[in-house]
């Protein structure tokens, strides 16, 4: 296994980011981790949502650019794929800031997309706070298409379902 300083889990809910997160620092010890979830809502914003989420994500890629050990519990990579179904406004954005912060020149970082094969899983079980459970194979394909936009050269998808249809081992 190769190791770099920084990483980004992204994908669908349910599929194991925080799981794969702690087996990662049993691993490879001590990593920032940096949990990205829905958007504040603070009275600075009021009902802003996109400023909030710029903000935070232009501080993200600041940091990734040092060398400072982090991961990532979620990204823009994500916000590029709920901002129009859930957000109202378009996520694209997420791809010209990438371009801003030359994203492209951050080899130490990997990103990493969850997913899962929906031909057989059998592990979703619902958590009553997911987005809309009904919409994960959109939303994955979503994830697929803003995975392939993003310009940071390293990479990988990990397919989390086994031959069976249950989780695959977390090793």
């Amino acid at each position: 296994m190769n190791y770099y300083s920084s990483y980004i889990i992204c994908g669908i809910d349910r599929l194991g980011k925080d799981t794969l997160i702690k087996k990662m620092l049993n691993k490879l010890g001590f990593y920032q981790v940096i949990n990205f979830g829905k958007p504040e809502k603070l009275s600075k914003y009021g009902q802003d949502e996109y400023t909030f989420q710029r903000e935070s994500f232009e501080n993200s890629m600041v940091l990734l650019k040092s060398d400072a050990k982090l991961i990532y519990n979620r990204s823009w990579i994500g916000e590029a794929v709920y901002a129009g179904p859930y957000r109202g406004y378009e996520g694209n954005y997420v791809f010209e800031l990438e371009k801003q912060f030359g994203m492209d020149k951050c080899s130490h970082v990997k990103l990493i997309l969850l997913v899962e094969d929906f031909t057989k899983s059998q592990h979703f079980v619902s958590d009553g706070q997911s987005f809309d459970d009904n919409s994960r194979e959109l939303e994955q394909a979503l994830f697929y298409d803003a995975f392939f936009k993003s310009i940071l050269p390293n990479k990988k998808i990990v397919c989390v379902t086994d031959q069976d249809g249950k989780f695959r081992n977390s090793e």
